[in-house]
């Protein structure tokens, strides 16, 4: 009886398993992988967490840098964002020599900018990796 109609008994519980398939796959998708929303400094995201996380440039280099860059780094940015070579080498307690390879990794990738100051180096972070302060600061100062 079930050939009469050309295997038709077959289509329909093919149809119910794969429509069943489909839709929990999509739903395991959509668990496994949810969407990542990003925003920008001044943007707003309406009722979510995002909105009150600032991201620091300078924290994003560190975390992706190697210990010692970090080191170097953690100084810089201690002293305002301008120092001294040579406090570097003071501070990190690395020899002259490393902290001078090490400034030159980061000079050379645009992490930090080197200028000759007498017989040391002036160690300054560029403009790109300087915190901006949140756009709440800034409409404070001028309530004042």
């Amino acid at each position: 009886m079930g050939e009469a109609f050309g295997g038709l008994p077959f289509f329909w519980p093919m149809v119910l398993t794969a429509s069943t398939t489909v839709a929990t796959i999509v739903i395991v998708y959509v668990i496994a992988f949810p969407s990542i929303r990003y925003t920008m400094p001044g943007q707003e995201e309406q009722g979510g967490i995002a909105s009150a996380i600032v991201f620091d440039p300078m924290d994003i280099v560190m975390r992706a840098s190697k210990p010692d860059e970090r080191a170097v780094l953690e100084v810089v940015k201690q002293s305002g964002g301008v120092c001294l070579q040579k406090e570097i080498v003071y501070q990190t307690r690395l020899s002259k020599v490393k902290t001078h390879r090490i400034i030159a990794r980061l000079a050379e990738r645009g992490i930090i900018l080197v200028k000759k100051s007498g017989k040391t180096n002036e160690i300054s972070v560029p403009a790109w990796l300087r915190k901006q302060n949140p756009p709440e600061t800034s409409n404070q100062a001028e309530a004042a």
